[in-house]
């Protein structure tokens, strides 16, 4: 696991998208292209519509990459307290830069505002790799950490497709249904996990 730290924190100048990351199996562009309004904080469930990526050059919100990638994921307490914290922050920082602000009403947005570009996410990654010292990866390589581990510790295969949201049966192997209350307890277990790994402390 890596351990992601940068300016002395865990999170560095993005909050806790790695948190996120990790603890939701999140596709990066999914990340960056999530909203306040789409993250219920007491529910403790994001929403899934967009996703940010690259075209032509600039930064756009665009569609999901498969229609079953829209969706609620169960997202574990202990990162929506997190999110609580870090939106207190952002309105904190807000009022720092004034009308240099540009308000889009992103999650995890650049210094102004704006969306973050999906390269800087990947360069700022990149140097936390190194800085950890461990075999290079991608972020995406954080989705696929998230489902390998719920494998691991013994979470259904029906449980993983269901909250990574594949478009293909064969991706996760078993694909069925399964209810909320057994998704938000998978969440919960993955985030206990997470939080005995040294990489999350503080």
């Amino acid at each position: 696991m890596i351990t992601l730290k940068c300016g002395g924190t865990p999170e560095g100048g993005y909050g806790p998208i790695w948190h996120l990351a990790l603890a939701t199996g999140l596709r990066r562009g999914e990340l960056l292209g999530l909203r306040w309004q789409d993250v219920d904080l007491t529910k403790c469930e994001p929403h899934i519509h967009q996703s940010a990526g690259l075209l032509g050059g600039k930064t756009v919100l665009g569609p999901t990459k498969t229609k079953t990638s829209k969706g609620t994921v169960p997202m574990p307490v202990g990162i929506a307290e997190k999110l609580k914290t870090h939106g207190a922050r952002q309105k904190e920082h807000r009022l720092v830069v004034g009308d240099v602000w540009h308000d889009h009403g992103l999650v995890f947005p650049s210094e102004v505002g704006t969306l973050i570009n999906p390269n800087n996410l990947i360069r700022e990654f990149a140097r936390l790799v190194v800085l950890a010292g461990v075999p290079r990866i991608r972020i995406h390589d954080l989705r696929h950490t998230w489902a390998s581990r719920r494998l691991n510790k013994g979470i259904p295969n029906v449980l993983i497709s269901a909250l990574t949201r594949h478009g293909r049966v064969s991706t996760t192997g078993i694909y069925g249904h399964a209810d909320t209350d057994m998704l938000r307890e998978a969440a919960e277990r993955s985030w206990e996990d997470m939080r005995d790994d040294s990489a999350l402390h503080r």
